[in-house]
């Protein structure tokens, strides 16, 4: 009896996943998804086509859009990566003699800059993509352009709060 239940619980919970699944919502959310990940896979073509890591591109696209100084800690916050992961990632782009750590560290860390190999390597490469960044943006009618931002801010706001709620939860999900 009781593995009846365990299974009809089974059973009610795929079913209300695929009530989700197959309403309006689901139907949309599946097409935001799908759009998500056609517009990551864009940039990382493009970083294979270059060569580059996507964490090297990454960074060099902030070197080159962020006011300077920038700190491994505006890196962290620009791309919501973890510290470990941008410094491991610093570091290397460090040794290839792409960019440079230098100056007082304050509390967010030292300075980060592109050195003459770095910039060269980020003209030829982010200065494009960013280039055509910005023609697609003009592609779109001013209109569009700020319905597409308003759009994303607000979704991103939503979302957040709503997963305010798992990402505080006091259960144990491994249990």
């Amino acid at each position: 009896r009781k593995e009846s239940s365990a299974a009809s619980d089974v059973y009610k919970r795929q079913r209300r996943f695929f009530f989700l699944k197959n309403s309006c919502v689901g139907t949309q959310l599946t097409e935001y998804n799908r759009l998500y990940k056609e517009n990551s896979a864009i940039y990382h073509d493009v970083c294979n086509r270059f060569g580059l890591s996507d964490s090297t591109f990454w960074i060099l696209y902030i070197l080159r859009t962020e006011e300077a100084p920038i700190t491994q800690s505006d890196i962290c916050v620009a791309l919501s990566q973890p510290r470990q992961t941008v410094n491991s990632s610093l570091k290397k782009l460090e040794r290839e003699g792409l960019l440079a750590l230098s100056g007082e560290g304050g509390r967010h860390g030292k300075p980060v800059s592109l050195t003459p190999q770095g910039l060269e390597l980020a003209e030829k490469t982010v200065d494009r993509v960013i280039e055509s960044e910005q023609k697609a943006l003009l592609d779109l009618s001013p209109d569009e352009q700020k319905q597409l931002l308003d759009a994303m801010r607000r979704y991103n706001a939503m979302l957040n709060t709503r997963m305010h709620d798992i990402l505080f939860a006091q259960e144990d999900i491994h249990e």
